[in-house]
């Protein structure tokens, strides 16, 4: 997981990685959550040997220090020299380990260091990478990643929609915990019709009329997408009809605009290594310029499924590293086996759905019609 946090360009991204014991399969680690399973016991025992071995190490390295703190079970590592905070904390069943944001830049410095400090020493303790069992997210400020730039930020969100292969099926396949907006109808009706008036907010600004922050841009999209639930609502805990009809839709899905400062993309399975990590946020910094940079706004392109055939898949990623202005062969090896990226290698190539001028996809009669029966009430 990363987030950015940048109050100009480039963004900084602060990560957040996940690890669970090597033996979780067999210890129900989805129960983990309560402090009697045999998964959280392992964790916590994994917790405390790792900050006794950075304890030992900041001792004999002299250019770091640890402080324990007994809130939510965490404590820092501190590299006060490089200004890197590395925080160990536990979620359930699985360890978090969190770093102070950095730029790519300042982050493809620190790879050995964050190689050897989080992924060699959770290693040494038992705890492992399971695409499985623990999942990824990337985060941003709204204000800072998009400049107060509304069209920027209501392009990102569309194109985000519009490739529900990208993440539910080359960054991850975790349905139950980042479902996409596409094979939701009444979900994707909605959203279309929040991405409308969003956009007859933002003609009205052109026109003179009262101008619209992303803040707002994104409450109008949140609300209209998922009902009137918002994460820091203090009433988001009541059971109130449409305030948490589509509670577990909002929370877990690829899409996630419930919080009032950052946006969350959580279709990311959790990185293998700190370059992956590295690959994965340059990608999506990438593609967040080339949508800053593309002019115009995106149209609606949603497809009916949110999976497609590995290769079709495969193609549409292509297409999207491509276009955002990366080399393919950098980002080839995300596809999950050898055989599947020899044979998108040899696959026709095809257009991005998100393409900046291009003529939307024709939806199928019995789309048509099941999205305006869903707009409808029927």
């Amino acid at each position: 997981m990363c987030w950015m946090d940048a109050y100009a360009w480039p963004p900084t991204f602060g990560p957040e990685f996940t690890f669970i014991p090597s033996d979780a399969m067999t210890l129900d680690s989805r129960g983990g959550r309560d402090p009697e399973s045999e998964a959280y016991r392992q964790v916590m025992q994994a917790h405390t040997r790792a900050l006794a071995y950075f304890e030992r190490l900041c001792g004999s390295r002299g250019d770091c220090s640890v402080d324990s703190r007994p809130y939510r079970q965490k404590y820092v590592i501190s590299f006060p020299a490089r200004g890197i905070d590395i925080t160990v904390g536990i979620d359930g069943p699985a360890i978090e380990v969190n770093v102070s944001p950095l730029t790519l830049e300042q982050a493809t410095a620190a790879e050995p260091l964050l190689q050897e400090m989080i992924w060699g020493t959770m290693a040494q303790h038992g705890l492992i990478v399971d695409p499985v069992l623990a999942g990824g997210h990337m985060h941003g400020g709204f204000e800072s990643a998009f400049d107060g730039d509304v069209v920027h930020f209501r392009n990102a969100v569309v194109d985000w929609a519009n490739h529900p292969e990208v993440f539910s099926g080359i960054f991850a396949g975790d349905y139950n915990n980042a479902r996409p907006i596409a094979g939701i109808p009444e979900i994707e009706s909605r959203f279309r019709r929040a991405i409308k008036k969003l956009d007859q907010r933002i003609a009205l600004a052109a026109r003179g009329g009262p101008a619209i922050t992303v803040g707002e841009a994104r409450k109008l999209i949140n609300v209209g997408t998922y009902g009137s639930y918002e994460t820091d609502d203090p009433l988001h805990f009541s059971n109130r009809g449409e305030q948490n009809k589509f509670r577990t839709f909002q929370k877990y899905s690829q899409i996630n605009l419930a919080h009032l400062d950052t946006f969350e993309l959580r279709g990311f399975a959790p990185q293998k290594s700190f370059a992956e990590w590295l690959l994965q946020c340059r990608l999506i910094q990438a593609r967040l310029a080339w949508v800053k940079n593309g002019g115009g706004k995106i149209p609606i392109r949603i497809p009916a499924y949110y999976r497609a055939a590995p290769v079709k898949e495969g193609q549409l990623f292509r297409a999207w590293v491509e276009e955002s202005g990366l080399d393919w062969n950098d980002y080839r090896g995300l596809l999950e086996s050898p055989q599947l990226q020899t044979l998108v290698d040899q696959a026709p190539r095809i257009p991005s759905r998100s393409a900046n001028g291009c003529t939307p996809e024709a939806l199928s009669l019995n789309r048509v019609i099941q999205i305006l029966r869903v707009a409808v009430g029927h």
